[in-house]
């Protein structure tokens, strides 16, 4: 303990972090900066000029050839509407919530608008001046309609407090970071990227390019595309090993010192300045000479073009153009050059004229550590180290997306203003018929609908091919079993790997994983190490706009003494001084780099807005290569840490400084951020935290020999939120913690407190939801003590009965009577008038069946349909009945000129497999206002042999058997169990969380106090133990248990006591099948597959290799022949190919052998054979190809005088 800073402390501190923050808020924020972001977005992308053609312009009297006129588009303003008016229709007035937009199965939505500045002058081009005052016009002109994410700023619940949001209909513990697109909710999952700007080294796959630098550039705040720029040792035969350069859109590489000529650097002395900085330095001359040497043959290859102009001729010449002239002049080539080495090259440093010079430099540093590496200094970079890696989360890719698709908007909107101008079509004049006009040009509808067809598909982006970017990007939001499983999904990360990629690097867990990504969260199968989550109190950094990096860069320069990088630095002085860069641009020096970091971390905690460094800027300094990075892009992990003082060694805040005095002069606890800005907890990257020294326990900093930077916030703040609810999840083997975390998905609860007004799809509520004997504090901030996962249940660990093995468990019947673990399941069926407009010739309408005048193709059972077509609630359900009446209306037209209304029976049905009672039964409209029905079935679900459960320690099992209470043991106080499992499952799984959880929560029950049974708090097995022992118990948990059949005591002691299990999704009810007979395949006739499709049973190579070895060749011949696609055809003896069978005539030919006079000579026979009518549609799918397979039958010598056999 530090000065009376204690545990308790620590997780007063935690709740106040989720209290400000909560387990959604990097999406939240990430979402309010992308719409505050917008303006920028807008106004940048939608500029574009259009030239009046010379045949379309308005001749007079005084018009010059040299006069050209101008129409320029310039989108100034940027707004939206206000959060109480988000409507779900454009032309409807009624107002929407989240709860509307879900039962109605609406987009939950907001319209933006922006004001369009259009403006008309002339421009003379012989005066190359603006010869006449410019005529300007403003309208206002609807953008589109964007998604809104729920409990977001933009949302209309973000200004009502708990109790409003609850009479709105929303869940209490509901945190929103989803977005509602046409009733379904939709979670945008965080994509991993590589960081941009950041230099990459890497080994080549052959000898022939045995080195790579690399980096991909992108302009600040993401204007533009990335580009990629690289540096490489290729061998050339002439030369040796050289240097040489790739970038877009040049076609070829481009050799070293070519580049540096071209971006202004003359001669070889000067390139290698460029590199080595100074080449007189007497105490690096040893080292110089052999990377001097590598140099040589790029020194030789750069001979060749010498002058500055030639080698921009010769880039302009390698340039891919789009035209179909590729024969430019020189000054035309130069300029191509020269504007593609400002644009494309490194556009990080710049794309403003001036910035070759900085360029020229940084192209030498990216040389320096390619020769480094060849000469063995350095290795490659790892390329899962963590500090690489940015994670987008919704607001970040929701501003890709919308870039992109609102480029092809402006882009549409040129084109069809162009051509009305050039066809004297567009008006010049203001009036509400020009903003009518100009409001068809941009075409709102589209945007809107691409940009919610993105969230409900989840297809994001078009790469330069014209193909789907990503994939699986938007899900479908959990929502299922529990309100924990849905807080998982929406902190859940993807990384940018196939799933079917056979590389076990990328997925395994990094060091620099700690903190920032839960180690136990990922699932298994293909998907292990790609997805993954965040862990407890990891955060996601929003970025710096461009004034605010502007104001760092000031701090730096002013503040902090940073030597800028100009034009006047003395390459001598550089290899002296630590170089500083910001965001991946080198920016300039320091000669005093301890000094400087020092002041850079000081400016950070000592908050001040505008004058000090932001929170979430990371400050890395690398000793060894004398560099300080800075960064302050978006997509950082980093996590909250306090801080350790570094002269007295002990923590900087004390109990004390928790409390604030208010107004009242009464003692209040201070929030998560007040502590941060009063400098005693800090945000630190991964990047920044390797070079920091944690301490993880707060007991640690008392040695006074380590002297710590930081101290952890809570050791098991480092797991996510599924593992979290492990108790004493240190106690446990890895692989059953990560078990435990995709279980903890499936495992009952309430989804919701609103799940009575809910239409989820599917999902089930447990009926007694319990709090945990022993539980980890976390669950206090996850969603799972509110809203427990399971029940607690007495459990004895022993064999009993031999039902038991194999993860089997024994279960208490009249437990199970009482109402233990017994749950409700819900599906909601759904039918809509889906109708459109431009067919009048039939339309889909919900009432009463007549069974008279409608084609009815199936013995559907309409006896329960109320006088509207539809169910009534509380109406039981067993198998498919009709719950909803619906026919499609045909007009027909008939001989004598009139027309009749013919009916087509379409109703929505339940599935086979369906037992229950109607629950709700709802109608309304939806966005395109058409009539819709929803049907929501309930079924209560008893636990029966074959349901699955589980602990929170990955021990799952089935349900083998179920006793009454009387026919299973107890203990001398009568205490029966409620569960009983096999003590096989402990010693090879070796999870020993699940045995101290047990002994943990034997002795609350007893106490009546809540165990704690949080990882990594330093709860002793031995203090457990001693406490149960002053109970009265056995220490170890151990009991004698009597015999149910003859109450003789048991031989041996059973491990006994209570544990938290869950009843998991996996139902018997929804899984056990037969079938005798039933549909098939129209094209196979082999039974259907699924058992929703009432289908078969498949009898596979496994069912099939066991008959045979059992010797049964007639009950297999059976199995997969006669009762399943056989078929009878007829085949000629002669040709073996299938012949003409008249079965009623009793008449048989052959075409092919009648048609041939040669064959017809010879005695044919049609012979009939039964084989698999797959077979059968084998050879006809064959012989379409050409290939004519030929049946060969060997007639007998009994029937050799039959033509028929």
């Amino acid at each position: 303990m530090q000065q009376g800073f204690s545990q308790d402390d620590q997780w007063t501190v935690i709740s106040q972090y989720f209290k400000e923050n909560g387990l959604v808020s990097q999406q939240l924020q990430s979402y309010d900066k992308f719409i505050e972001n917008l303006v920028d977005i807008v106004t940048q992308e939608g500029k574009f000029t259009i030239k009046v053609e010379n045949q379309y312009k308005n001749f007079s009297d005084d018009y010059h050839d040299s006069e050209e006129k101008y129409y320029d588009f310039e989108c100034v303003e940027f707004g939206h509407a206000t959060t109480q008016s988000l409507r779900y229709a454009r032309h409807n007035d009624e107002n929407i919530t989240p709860m509307k937009a879900r039962i109605r199965d609406l987009t939950y939505q907001r319209p933006y608008f922006f004001k369009l500045k259009q403006t008309l002058y002339t421009y003379d081009s012989k005066k190359n001046k603006q010869i006449l005052d410019s005529i300007t016009y403003k309208y206002n002109i609807e953008l589109c309609s964007i998604p809104v994410m729920v409990r977001s700023k933009y949302c209309s619940l973000s200004h009502m407090d708990k109790l409003e949001r609850i009479e709105d209909g929303e869940c209490e513990f509901d945190q929103g970071g989803y977005f509602i697109v046409r009733g379904s909710e939709k979670v945008i999952v965080a994509q991993e990227r590589m960081a941009f700007n950041f230099i990459y080294l890497f080994k080549g796959k052959t000898l022939e390019k045995p080195w790579h630098v690399e980096i991909r550039s992108t302009q600040e705040g993401g204007k533009g595309n990335q580009k990629k720029f690289e540096l490489m040792l290729v061998k050339k035969q002439e030369f040796g090993y050289v240097i040489m350069a790739k970038f877009e859109p040049v076609k070829t590489e481009i050799p070293l010192f070519t580049l540096m000529r071209a971006l202004g650097v003359p001669s070889d002395r000067e390139i290698l300045q460029r590199i080595f900085y100074d080449l007189k330095d007497p105490e690096s001359q040893e080292i110089l000479r052999d990377t001097i040497e590598l140099l040589k043959p790029s020194v030789r290859q750069g001979q060749y073009i010498l002058s500055r102009n030639d080698c921009l001729f010769w880039i302009g010449n390698k340039v891919k153009t789009m035209d179909n002239n590729p024969e430019m002049s020189r000054e035309a080539c130069i300029l191509r050059a020269k504007w593609v080495l400002q644009n494309y090259l490194l556009p990080h440093i710049g794309v403003e004229e001036g910035q070759a010079y900085i360029k020229s430099y940084f192209i030498g540093y990216m040389c320096q550590r390619l020769l480094d590496a060849q000469l063995g200094k350095s290795g490659e970079d790892d390329r899962d180290h963590y500090g690489k890696k940015r994670v987008d989360m919704a607001g970040s890719l929701l501003a890709q997306l919308f870039r992109e698709k609102f480029r092809k908007v402006i882009k549409g909107a040129s084109l069809r203003i162009r051509r009305d101008i050039n066809n004297s079509k567009f008006d010049r004049q203001d009036g509400d018929k020009q903003k009518k006009k100009l409001q068809s040009y941009f075409d709102s509808d589209s945007l809107s609908r691409q940009m919610a067809n993105a969230l409900a598909t989840g297809n994001w982006g078009v790469n330069a091919q014209g193909e789907i970017a990503k994939f699986g990007v938007s899900q479908v939001l959990k929502r299922d079993t529990s309100l924990f499983a849905t807080m998982s999904h929406l902190r859940r990360l993807n990384a940018p790997i196939k799933a079917s990629t056979k590389i076990a690097k990328p997925r395994q867990l990094h060091n620099t994983h700690f903190g920032m990504i839960c180690p136990a969260e990922t699932p298994e199968g293909a998907k292990i190490g790609i997805v993954k989550n965040l862990s407890l109190m990891a955060h996601v950094s929003l970025g710096l706009d461009e004034y605010e990096n502007r104001q760092v860069y000031d701090i730096l320069k002013d503040s902090c003494r940073m030597q800028v990088f100009d034009h006047d630095i003395n390459n001598s002085e550089i290899p002296r001084k630590t170089k500083v860069f910001f965001n991946g641009n080198w920016i300039g020096f320091t000669e005093q780099p301890h000094g400087f970091v020092q002041a850079c971390i000081q400016s950070r905690r000592e908050f001040m807005e505008g004058e000090s460094i932001p929170l979430e800027v990371s400050i890395v300094r690398d000793i060894v290569n004398k560099e300080i990075k800075i960064y302050s892009d978006q997509g950082r992990c980093n996590r909250p840490l306090f801080i350790v003082d570094q002269e007295t060694n002990q923590l900087k805040i004390t109990q004390q400084d928790l409390y604030d005095i208010n107004e009242e002069g009464k003692k209040v606890l201070k929030s998560f951020s007040q502590l941060v800005h009063e400098g005693f907890i800090e945000f630190l990257d991964v990047e920044e935290e390797e070079g920091a020294f944690v301490a993880v326990d707060i007991n640690h900093i008392e040695n006074k020999a380590m002297k710590y930077t930081h101290l952890e916030i809570h050791p098991a703040m480092i797991l996510g939120v599924c593992a979290s609810v492990i108790p004493f999840g240190h106690h446990n083997q890895g692989p059953r913690n990560t078990l435990q975390s995709a279980m903890g998905k499936q495992a009952m609860s309430l989804n919701s407190t609103n799940f009575t007004i809910r239409l989820d799809t599917l999902f089930h509520i447990l009926y007694y939801p319990q709090f945990p004997l022993a539980s980890s504090k976390s669950l206090e901030f996850i969603a799972a003590k509110d809203l427990p996962i399971g029940s607690n249940g007495v459990v004895g660990i022993a064999c009993f009965t031999g039902y038991n093995q194999e993860d089997s468990i024994l279960f208490n019947q009249s437990s199970l009577d009482r109402g233990f673990m017994r749950s409700m399941f819900y599906r909601t069926y759904k039918t809509e008038e889906n109708n459109d407009p431009r067919n009048l010739d039939s339309k889909e309408v919900i009432q009463e069946v007549d069974i008279r005048s409608t084609s009815i193709f199936d013995n559907s059972d309409f006896g329960k349909l109320d006088k509207d077509g539809i169910i009534n609630p509380e109406t039981v359900v067993k198998g498919d009945i009709v719950l909803v009446g619906k026919v499609i209306q045909f007009t027909q037209d008939e001989n004598d000129g009139g027309k009749i209304i013919k009916n087509k029976d379409v109703s929505l049905k339940s599935r086979r497999t369906e037992f229950g009672n109607v629950d709700t039964v709802m109608v309304s409209t939806n966005q395109q206002d058409q009539k819709f029905v929803k049907i929501r079935i309930r079924s209560k679900r008893i636990p029966q042999i074959g349901d699955k459960f589980a602990s929170r320690h990955g021990q799952k099992g089935t349900v083998g058997m179920t006793f009454r209470q009387e026919d299973l043991p107890f203990n001398i106080e009568g205490v029966i169990p409620d569960i009983i499992i096999n003590p096989h499952c402990i010693p090879s799984r070796m999870t020993i969380g699940h045995m101290i959880e047990q002994l943990n929560s034997k002795v609350a029950s007893l106490t009546g106090i809540e165990g704690d049974a949080t990882p990594f708090s330093g709860i002793s097995l031995h203090d457990i133990a001693r406490k149960l022992h002053e109970m009265g118990y056995q220490k170890h948990g151990n009991e004698v248990l009597y015999s149910p059949f003859n109450g003789i005591r048991l031989d041996n002691q059973i491990f006994f006591g209570p544990t938290f299990y869950q009843r998991l999704r996996h139902l018997v009810d929804d899984k056990m099948y037969s079938r005798h007979r039933g549909p098939v395949e129209s094209l196979t006739r082999q039974p259907t597959h699924g058992r929703s499709h009432h289908g078969g049973l498949r009898f596979g190579e496994m069912e099939r290799d066991c008959i045979i070895s059992h010797g049964t060749s007639r009950f297999l011949k059976e199995r997969t022949f006669e009762v399943s696609d056989i078929f009878r055809v007829h085949v000629c003896s002669q040709c073996g190919l299938f012949a003409k069978a008249d079965l009623e005539r009793q008449e048989f030919s052959c075409k092919g052998c009648e048609s041939d006079p040669e064959k017809k000579k010879k005695n044919y026979k049609i012979v009939q054979i039964f084989l698999p009518y797959a077979s059968k549609l084998l050879i006809q799918e064959l012989m379409s190809m050409h290939i004519i397979p030929r049946i060969q039958v060997e007639v007998h010598k009994n029937n050799r005088n039959r033509k028929y056999i």
